[in-house]
């Protein structure tokens, strides 16, 4: 069955890019009609891209946004705004819904995006596969995303639109030394009873099983904390889906309630972000609230299941020499991860049963 539903979407892409390559022969346009003083373009990032990964493309997205200082540029998702772009209006779709743009750019691969070449004069960026498309440039370079560090499929697109910058970028990538834009914080409410006490904020939930670390692991982990009260508090982190609910039960199970502090569903990224930044420690799988993490916590603890980690921390090396990570060791199976084909999460979980909460326990007590 798995290998069925991955021969279909690869079929699927397949498609896409085809169909693409042909607009792109029959709406070819030159690349010196873009070069005016004034555009209007749009950066795609919808679902089921998060938010997670528009931090690691924040640079690339920026990047875009000097390279058109004299344009109005949008950039188009459904999440909440978490990150304070220059020039860069932030807008949901639904706003947008009939508007036209000069330029469209779709700065990593989302089938979703395609719809968007019918809505635009030129487009660039990743339509059909890991292999950029464009109706005005020659240009097609392609990324590996099992193997490349995240942002380089960015760079990309960078280069094909002005070549200073992206060789600017480039530079910074080399030199671990990229600039990321700031992210936006607000204080919650509950804050006010943690302000004083050491606490650990988890993120235990990831919506890809092939990413989930088992509960009864991360209770080991907790429940020894607590009882050589390295932290006072726990507070776990989550959104509002069901899945998350459902989650949430079985995971709470493990605990006394008056250890916990549940805000799951009841915070938004930018509070989020906040607790992230005043934890004494925080403990999560690589998923979106680990972004924030990379840049806030004084100690993130990530776990890795299907992804190589070092394709996902930011580019600036004393953020990335402040993670502490885990990865299975050992494994032949890792990272099971594509970057484009979710895996048989059954052979990612038999790695995750490899990461045992002694060695994480172990790293925490080294780095308090």
């Amino acid at each position: 069955m798995y290998q069925l539903r991955k021969w279909l979407k690869n079929s699927e892409m397949e498609f896409c890019y085809l169909f693409v390559e042909i607009l792109s022969i029959f709406f070819k346009k030159r690349k010196e009609n873009l070069s005016v003083s004034s555009l209007k373009v749009g950066i795609l990032f919808l679902k089921p891209l998060g938010f997670g990964d528009l931090i690691m493309l924040s640079p690339v997205i920026q990047s875009l946004a000097k390279i058109f200082q004299n344009s109005n540029v949008y950039l188009i998702t459904q999440i909440p705004q978490i990150i304070k772009f220059e020039n860069i209006k932030w807008v949901v779709e639904k706003e947008i819904k009939n508007q036209r743009f000069d330029l469209i750019i779709s700065p990593t691969l989302n089938l979703h995006h395609l719809l968007y070449i019918f809505k635009t004069k030129f487009w660039l960026g990743y339509f059909g596969k890991s292999k950029i498309q464009s109706n005005f440039s020659e240009e097609s370079p392609l990324y590996d995303p099992r193997f490349n560090h995240y942002i380089l499929r960015g760079l990309n697109i960078v280069k094909i639109l002005d070549k200073d910058k992206g060789n600017e970028l480039q530079k910074q990538i080399k030199e671990n030394k990229v600039s990321y834009p700031d992210l936006i914080l607000e204080e919650p409410e509950v804050f006010k009873n943690l302000k004083d006490t050491p606490y650990l904020v988890i993120a235990p939930f990831s919506k890809w099983e092939e990413r989930q670390w088992p509960f009864s692991y991360f209770s080991r982990v907790i429940n020894t904390l607590l009882k050589e009260s390295i932290v006072k508090k726990v507070v776990i982190l989550g959104g509002k889906s069901d899945w998350e609910e459902k989650y949430l039960k079985e995971f709470l199970r493990y605990f006394e309630e008056k250890s916990i502090l549940n805000l799951v569903g009841k915070l938004s990224l930018p509070e989020s972000g906040f607790l992230i930044k005043n934890s004494f420690i925080y403990l999560g799988l690589d998923s979106g609230p680990s972004h924030f993490a990379y840049f806030l916590a004084k100690k993130p603890i990530v776990i890795f299941i299907s992804v190589n980690p070092l394709n996902r921390f930011p580019l600036v090396k004393n953020i990335w020499d402040n993670i502490i990570y885990f990865h299975p060791e050992n494994c032949p199976n890792f990272p099971c991860y594509s970057g484009v084909f979710r895996p048989d999460f059954r052979k990612c979980q038999k790695c995750a049963l490899g990461i045992k909460p002694e060695k994480i326990l172990e790293k925490i007590r080294l780095n308090i």
